[in-house]
């Protein structure tokens, strides 16, 4: 068959189709591996937790209608894998539950999401991605293996029980998965780059390289993009992220809203000025960088926020150089100071947070203002 009939035949069938497809024959496997195909395939969420990974997906049903997918990769009692799906189409839910013996639920997972990433040739409405679970060093996880229902009929005769196991799982392990996870996503992007419209990863821990992925998104689809760490590990260690492809190549023209933090950059302040909505973070924060957002806040016509936060301590005294007097008017309590614009229909201000080392420069109309400016 001709690859452009068979590529029709493909667009006209739904993303789940494809991959059932997909397992036919290897001829079959080689051509969709190979080829990218518009689906209506639109969201994905990605939940990592220490014994699980729930996959949800989102298809779009026509107009504002969608249809759910949710599929739980779990470790069971000893080196398998179950895979419980549950779908609802709006007309119904429906589950099902299946077994991988001998198979690992990390690696299972991997492959799906390579196969969706990579197969997919439509732009995403949203891809977000949540790591569950802390700093700690140990965790306690519970499995059981459970009998049969026949079994279960005659158990007090054959004795038999569902067993429980506790498996320890170090932080290493759940750092593995978490890694092993990205790499499928870095996989996925060799050929070309990721067409998403939202990209959110949350809480990021400190071991986790992401700027791959990053840098692989397509500048020109994507509007939102948002990568938070864990507070506790990274405002101590200061972690440095590698941004010089973003610094040098990459041009945010339709971004709306974009933030890194804490997690330190060195992406100018020039590059990101014309995004309405900026959370950022530098090893410091130089006047020349104060300066020029104190103009784009002046020209900006539109609602604007600039956050942009200091690894060393802000000094008040250097602000008043710079900016010139404190805000009698819109004083709101120690460690808090605030540098008015003088505006007209909003204000136009900067507030400093002299406790987390922050500066927001912001454009708000004044009636939200007094309710905003209060932390």
């Amino acid at each position: 068959m001709p690859d452009l009939v068979m590529r029709k035949i493909l667009e006209d069938c739904d993303f789940c189709t494809v991959l059932v497809v997909r397992k036919v024959c290897r001829a079959l496997r080689d051509f969709i591996d190979n080829s990218f195909i518009n689906s209506s395939l639109k969201r994905v969420h990605i939940d990592i937790s220490i014994q699980s990974i729930i996959l949800k997906v989102t298809f779009s049903n026509g107009g504002k209608k969608y249809k759910f997918k949710r599929i739980q990769y779990q470790h069971k009692y000893e080196d398998d894998c179950k895979m419980e799906i549950s779908m609802n189409d709006g007309s119904g839910r429906t589950s099902k539950e299946i077994l991988f013996e001998n198979t690992s639920f990390v690696q299972l997972f991997c492959d799906d999401l390579e196969r969706i990433l990579r197969a997919n040739d439509s732009i995403f409405e949203n891809i977000s991605v949540n790591f569950r679970g802390g700093p700690r060093k140990v965790f306690k996880v519970v499995v059981k293996e459970e009998c049969s229902k026949i079994y279960g009929i005659f158990e007090k005769v054959f004795c038999l029980k569902n067993r429980r196991k506790t498996i320890r799982v170090i932080e290493y392990d759940y750092t593995e998965t978490m890694t092993k996870v990205m790499e499928a996503m870095e996989r996925s992007l060799m050929y070309r780059k990721l067409k998403v419209a939202s990209f959110h990863m949350y809480p990021v821990p400190r071991d986790i390289q992401f700027m791959n992925i990053v840098n692989n998104i397509d500048a020109t689809c994507l509007k939102k993009l948002e990568v938070n760490g864990l507070q506790d590990v990274i405002l101590k260690n200061g972690v440095h992220l590698g941004t010089e492809i973003i610094e040098e190549r990459i041009k945010w023209e339709n971004m709306k809203f974009f933030c890194l933090w804490p997690f330190i950059t060195s992406i100018p302040v020039q590059k990101l000025a014309h995004i309405p909505i900026v959370k950022i973070k530098y090893e410091t924060i130089s006047a020349e960088d104060i300066l020029y957002l104190k103009e784009v806040v002046i020209n900006s016509p539109a609602t604007y926020r600039f956050t942009i936060g200091s690894k060393t301590k802000i000094d008040v005294n250097f602000l008043i150089k710079v900016l010139g007097p404190l805000s009698k008017q819109f004083y709101v309590g120690p460690f808090i100071w605030c540098f008015e614009i003088p505006g007209t229909r909003k204000i136009k201000v900067i507030t400093c947070n002299q406790t987390s080392n922050w500066l927001v420069f912001t454009i708000e109309p004044r009636y939200k203002y007094r309710s905003y400016v209060v932390y």
